[in-house]
């Protein structure tokens, strides 16, 4: 039996492929047989989280790959997790979903701030919502678009409590250029880091994300590190202890000197700054929870 072309809800469905009733009671039996599958993934999810720190990916990988083959299964998936910038790859790969980012904190809105579109360049901010700036968090002069500051925001909508001129903490740059999507909301890049998290070693600026981003590129290191800054003879140091995963920790000197350098070039690459490399035994550095931590 045919819909009735004439109602909006028979356009709408029209839109999926949906032009009668038998194709609308099997797409509706298809929908429930995803949100069940959908359902039973996040128990398991929420599971996992108490019994285990799910804010490190590597000690869930077995849950995550086993949840990650059911999740497939779904056409859509929508997955909330706190800080996935450096660890979508993994997410995506584990998981078999498309990773976006989506931007928000609690003061202004909420999540919903901004989001990443299919092309992935940038976050786009809800310009109708908020009025965004950077600013240099030294002198809180405005910057030039392009450039890297203090991420601030002016309620143009909300009520009760708007706040103007909201500094953020967060570091990052706005793009005003036409995004290839189509869309024209201005873009923001990814958080560098926090301006109260910033560290000025030798006259160089370096943020402990930056770091972060490195050692989790690199498979041979476990995501945890410590970072050991001091100032010896008037000259401020640096000392990065990471710790290197067990199936490349090994007894050889020249295999754990090679690793050694391999990280040490790298980090001088992205910082532009020297780094005293020291590589510890796996589990090593006392774990915590939430941002590293100096």
């Amino acid at each position: 039996m045919k819909l009735d072309k004439l109602s909006n809800e028979a356009r709408l469905l029209e839109q999926y492929g949906i032009n009668t009733v038998e194709e609308l009671f099997s797409y509706k039996s298809k929908a429930e047989k995803e949100i069940k599958i959908l359902t039973e993934n996040r128990k398991q999810l929420r599971n996992k989280s108490k019994r285990k720190n799910c804010s490190n990916l590597n000690e869930v990988k077995e849950e995550i790959s086993e949840i990650g083959k059911r999740l497939k299964e779904l056409r859509k998936k929508i997955l909330l997790i706190d800080d996935i910038a450096e660890r979508s790859n993994e997410i995506e790969e584990k998981l078999g979903i498309k990773a976006y980012d989506i931007y928000g904190l609690s003061e202004i809105a909420g999540p919903g701030v901004g989001y990443e579109c299919e092309c992935q360049h940038g976050t786009h901010l809800n310009e109708d919502h908020y009025f965004p700036e950077i600013i240099n968090p030294s002198t809180l002069e405005p910057v030039a678009p392009g450039e890297t500051g203090e991420l601030v925001f002016t309620h143009l909508t909300k009520e009760g409590m708007p706040l103007l001129r909201y500094r953020t903490k967060d570091l990052t740059a706005l793009h005003y250029d036409k995004c290839t999507c189509g869309r024209t909301l201005v873009r923001m890049d990814r958080i560098l880091g926090r301006s109260d998290d910033m560290l000025i070693i030798r006259g160089v600026n370096v943020f402990p994300t930056q770091i972060e981003s490195v050692i989790l590129e690199m498979p041979e290191f476990e995501p945890h590190y410590l970072l050991i800054v001091d100032r010896k003879n008037n000259t401020d140091t640096m000392e990065l202890q990471v710790e290197v995963r067990p199936e490349y920790y090994s007894d050889e000197i020249n295999k754990m000197l090679a690793l050694k350098k391999k990280l040490a070039a790298r980090l001088q690459s992205v910082l532009g700054l020297g780094v005293d490399v020291r590589l510890v035994e796996p589990r090593s550095i006392e774990r915590s929870i939430g941002k590293a931590k100096l």
